[in-house]
């Protein structure tokens, strides 16, 4: 299907964006798909509106930040 080839082009374009951290590329994808999928998992009837856009893209954000933080301290404690 055109999404697995989607998929593919993505994930290699944040793979060749994060440098040092190329792992972290499937895990944010990975995140992105799941954050976007449990609301019609679960049943919710949420319709595809501004606010649910805005809610999905805050709360990767948000994952994307504490991801980050965990991945610095974790270089931080590595490099002592």
């Amino acid at each position: 299907s055109s999404f697995n080839v989607m998929f593919i082009f993505v994930l290699f374009l944040i793979i060749d964006s994060l440098g040092l951290f190329k792992g972290v590329a499937f895990g944010l994808t990975t995140l992105t798909l799941v954050v976007a999928f449990m609301p019609f998992h679960f049943g919710f009837s949420i319709p595809l509106g501004f606010w649910y856009y805005s809610i999905i893209i805050v709360l990767i954000i948000g994952a994307a930040y504490a991801l980050y933080n965990a991945v610095n301290i974790y270089a931080d404690r590595k490099g002592e």
